[in-house]
């Protein structure tokens, strides 16, 4: 994938905010769905350390959107591989590549 494409990502509930629901975690035990665009590296390759910023939706697994930067102007960044983000979307993110999405 390359900047500008896009990817979509299924991501386990294990893998993402946990299985265990709480009120103060509203997305625990949900399997989740990453819509992510790749905008921006500091090298060719995402990989840990780098910076990187995305778009992306977040979807419920009923499809409702829980959250999104799509169309904000408030891209998210990033560095990969230091526990700034979930590790099913770190995963996603890491090995997308300058002009490409991952779906």
């Amino acid at each position: 994938m390359t900047i500008g494409q896009t990817k979509t990502v299924k991501i386990a509930a294990k893998d993402a905010y946990g299985t265990q629901k709480s009120a103060s975690n509203p997305l625990a035990g949900q399997n989740l769905t990453f819509v992510i665009t790749l905008l921006e590296i500091q090298s060719p390759l995402a990989r840990s350390g780098f910076t990187v910023q995305v778009d992306y939706t977040l979807k419920l697994a009923d499809g409702t959107v829980y959250q999104t930067t799509v169309g904000t102007d408030q891209h998210f960044s990033f560095t990969l591989g230091k526990g700034q983000v979930i590790a099913g979307f770190d995963d996603a993110v890491t090995g997308m590549n300058v002009a490409k999405q991952k779906r």
